[in-house]
């Protein structure tokens, strides 16, 4: 099945980086497919948010990147030792401005960073061993992240299409009204609905 999915993931960067996330779940390194499979997630959801910036002038997704872009910025200046809190600012503003992330999906990858940061970080149980997820805990991972993130179809409904070209149409102005740019944008569209 899961295979089945990546052939629907949208995004080439995340296609690529998603191999190393099944590469090590087939090795049975569970540990590093749930760090790499975090990574992808946070990685497409910036992609998709640029998307949606760029191709649909989405005012909200700008707003969201100039916060995350802050954040990062601001966090690598004062040096704190959260590096990663815009990872869930990203996240928290995805959900709130319904882009994307649907509650289901928000609560699986809250459960995905909570499982990628046992991994990553030497935690030692009482054994004095490091935590090693199982493979139906990442297999499950995987599965709802392909679902609810990669392969999910973010821009618009079928039923929408029309409403959201002829709205987009008006939105151009003079120079972004030749041929080539809207034979772009009617082949990205159509890619996002198949």
């Amino acid at each position: 099945y899961i295979d089945s999915l990546v052939d629907k993931i949208q995004e080439k960067r995340t296609k690529e980086y998603f191999k190393e996330v099944l590469s090590s779940f087939y090795m049975e390194n569970y540990r590093s497919a749930v760090v790499m499979l975090y990574s992808c997630v946070i990685h497409d959801l910036i992609y998709k948010l640029e998307d949606l910036k760029e191709l649909m002038n989405d005012a909200s997704a700008e707003k969201i990147l100039d916060e995350i872009k802050k954040g990062v910025v601001e966090e690598n200046e004062k040096k704190k030792a959260n590096y990663s809190a815009w990872e869930m600012e990203l996240i928290e503003e995805m959900h709130k401005n319904k882009k994307i992330i649907e509650l289901s999906t928000y609560n699986y990858i809250d459960l995905l960073k909570k499982e990628r940061n046992m991994c990553a970080h030497p935690t030692l149980n009482e054994n004095v061993t490091l935590y090693r997820p199982n493979k139906s805990t990442v297999h499950s991972l995987i599965i709802n992240m392909l679902e609810g993130v990669f392969c999910k179809n973010y821009m618009i409904g079928v039923k929408d299409l029309f409403n959201c070209f002829i709205g987009d149409i008006e939105k151009f102005n003079d120079s972004q009204l030749d041929k080539d740019n809207i034979k772009n944008y009617i082949l990205y569209i159509s890619n996002q609905i198949t």
